[in-house]
């Protein structure tokens, strides 16, 4: 299905027509081709990541293949400046290293994480660790505080022993408190949306340089016109009233102007949808059932696909088939960059 938002001119007057009631006005109309090149747009910290992915993809520490080793570019303190996270494999004791950006120099924060990722709660600037082991689990909380890893809180409990007729144990901070208490610490950090960090790019040429040279670069690249575009696409999604869904602006397929991803949620066969910008209209040109709330694009080739580490179907910016490609090993996972809230509709084009 391609749902449309058609623009005209009329009285000068750009208008946006959708699905639900009536038109909007938005803006003066102009051009909505971007005049400047997302790879034209330069940040201190860009040399400084890549100097650090090539020594990482050179050690040995680096683990080939898709259960190997992955990086991830994300504002983790809310300065505006991503940091940078290494993420070894997806072992059980792999922990992901974060380091930031100061000037153009690198400072490692620190290592948390499990299986190659972490938590984090955009809401609230803080990073979740969680482990699940034999019958007990593990939550630790963290703020970044001057570029070190500061713990808020820690959670213990053992609820998974009582089938096995142990005795219950709850803790926070490593001192017990009952479970009512327990609970309403933990909902403190749980009742806003966390996503998994450490595993959104592959260590390839392709998904390295879009990943210092784009995905980065949109509130630069962006008109004004097309801010509006998708804003106006994104309060509607809003409007739907899903509770953990998301988006992100990712260019599939290589024309500098790049398609909005709407997520439904963080789990297996969540709804995506691509939104395609062309000319003086936006497009649902994709809606498909997702692997846990991402779909995948492959840089190399300029198509996307459901997000699993061998998919079946790929597709192109404009929602039409691929079945003449191979995939690559290049990887990026999109749709789950910002929380759909009021407050954030614009996070991407800061």
């Amino acid at each position: 299905m391609k749902r449309s938002f058609l623009a005209s001119t009329a009285a000068a007057a750009l208008v946006l027509t959708g699905c639900s009631s009536g038109t909007k006005t938005v803006s003066e109309a102009q051009p909505t081709t971007s005049a400047v090149s997302p790879e034209s747009v330069v940040f201190s910290w860009q040399q400084a990541y890549a100097d650090k992915l090539g020594e990482f993809r050179n050690s040995s520490a680096f683990v080939s293949g898709s259960s190997g080793s992955m990086f991830d570019l994300y504002d983790l303190t809310g300065d505006g400046v991503p940091e940078l996270v290494i993420s070894p494999s997806i072992e059980t004791d792999a922990a992901c290293d974060i380091y930031t950006a100061a000037g153009s120099s690198l400072v490692k924060i620190g290592s948390t994480g499990s299986k190659g990722v972490f938590g984090y709660i955009p809401a609230q600037n803080t990073v979740g660790f969680h482990y699940h082991g034999k019958n007990f689990e593990l939550s630790e909380y963290f703020k970044i505080e001057e570029n070190a890893l500061v713990t808020l809180k820690k959670f213990y409990n053992n609820k998974s022993s009582a089938s096995y007729g142990g005795r219950m144990t709850y803790e926070v901070d490593n001192s017990p408190v009952k479970i009512a208490e327990y609970e309403k610490l933990l909902k403190n950090f749980t009742d806003d949306t966390e996503f998994d960090i450490g595993r959104k790019f592959s260590f390839t040429d392709a998904a390295e340089n879009y990943a210092l040279h784009f995905s980065e670069s949109w509130g630069a690249v962006l008109t004004e016109t097309e801010k509006e575009f998708y804003t106006s696409v994104l309060t509607e999604l809003l409007n739907e009233g899903e509770a953990d869904a998301a988006y992100e602006l990712c260019d599939i397929d290589g024309d500098n102007i790049p398609e909005l991803i709407y997520s439904a949620g963080n789990f297996a066969g969540a709804q995506c949808r691509v939104y395609h910008l062309d000319g003086l209209s936006i497009s649902m040109s994709l809606d498909i059932a997702s692997y846990n709330g991402w779909i995948g694009f492959d840089p190399e080739n300029k198509v996307c696909f459901d997000g699993s580490a061998h998919p079946s179907e790929l597709y192109s910016a404009d929602g039409s088939k691929k079945d003449d490609i191979t995939p690559s090993a290049s990887v990026v996972l999109c749709g789950r960059k910002f929380p759909l809230r009021e407050e954030t509709l614009t996070e991407a084009f800061r």
